[in-house]
């Protein structure tokens, strides 16, 4: 998306909010998979058609934090749900002792999708956010 386009659709998407919290004694890393469960459906969108945004909600929108879901963010090493089909890790940070970093994530069907009927009314689904610090 360009710039506009994507200041454009934030401003009318509803994101997922979510905040991770260090509550240990020393430093914690973090990451942040974003992981694909069975649909449990007729027809199920590939990954590849699903984009994300990602971005801290104490700052401005980051506009590189858009991401394609790709083979470089594959990750099933590291799965937290160990049903699901694949992982992908959107962000790996490091938390200080205490520290709080909340943000907010976008799904949605990119753009150049190919309009075939394998991907008309088919489902994508992820489970319910966990995190591993």
């Amino acid at each position: 998306m360009k710039p506009e386009e994507l200041e454009n659709f934030l401003s009318k998407a509803t994101p997922y909010h979510f905040t991770i919290e260090n509550t240990c004694d020393d430093l914690a890393t973090a990451t942040i998979n974003l992981e694909s469960i069975h649909a449990e459906a007729e027809k199920q969108l590939n990954d590849e058609y699903i984009d994300a945004i990602l971005y801290e909600t104490d700052y401005h929108t980051n506009l590189n934090s858009e991401k394609k879901l790709n083979e470089s963010m594959y990750n099933d090493e590291n799965k937290v749900i160990n049903s699901s089909l694949h992982a992908y890790e959107l962000y790996n940070f490091v938390l200080q002792k205490g520290e709080t970093k909340s943000f907010n994530l976008l799904l949605y069907m990119d753009p150049n999708t190919p309009m075939e009927d394998a991907n008309m009314n088919a489902t994508w689904r992820k489970n319910n956010f966990k995190r591993r610090i």
